[in-house]
């Protein structure tokens, strides 16, 4: 899965180019609060500070992204099944 985004600013290092490396919506919170100056030590989130990615070109710390679980539904055959995505590393996995 691809997605289109784009940063701007003086603090970007590398400026002009395509990453392909993986991000997930939950990374901005720390990305950006690690940006502002601020600290999340001690807490738990999802997210990854995507900072050194974005502005340095670095690999990302993130190696995997779960896209969607859909809880279970009733199927036409009167089955409950779940619907998931995830991606490790280059593989995905559709259940």
């Amino acid at each position: 899965m691809k997605g289109v985004g784009f940063v701007h600013g003086a603090m970007i290092n590398r400026p002009r180019r395509i990453s392909t490396e993986m991000m997930h919506v939950s990374d901005w919170y720390p990305t950006l609060v690690h940006v502002a100056g601020g600290n999340l030590t001690g807490l738990k989130l999802d997210g990854y500070n995507q900072w050194d990615t974005i502005s340095e070109g670095a690999e990302s710390p993130r190696t995997e992204i779960l896209h969607n679980i859909r809880p279970p539904a009733r199927n036409s055959y009167e089955h409950f099944s779940y619907r998931a995505a995830i991606r490790v590393g280059e593989i995905g996995r559709a259940v």
